[in-house]
């Protein structure tokens, strides 16, 4: 049976605020680990995609994650380490 976003995200937020393994969730769930984590993966992207970056008026850069973590830098950083911080996962 083909699941969709809607039917999937609540499990895999329910599994993010579990305790539990992958398997011992899975397995309560009636679904296999390889499904759990496709569906993971999906949702951690989509998540990703909603990360601000914005310049601050004194030429700072402030990043915002979706859970509400902000991050500011008073100097230029170099882009791998933004590339690292971006990494939601």
């Amino acid at each position: 049976m083909k699941r969709t976003k809607e039917q999937m995200y609540p499990v895999i937020e329910a599994y993010l605020a579990s305790d539990q393994t992958q398997a011992s969730f899975s397995s309560a769930e009636g679904i296999s680990v390889a499904m759990l984590n496709y569906w993971l993966k999906k949702y951690r992207n989509e998540q990703a995609s909603f990360i601000e970056i914005e310049p601050t008026p004194g030429g700072c850069l402030e990043l915002t994650y979706p859970s509400g973590i902000r991050l500011s830098f008073d100097r230029l950083v170099p882009a791998a380490y933004l590339g690292e911080l971006l990494q939601i996962g």
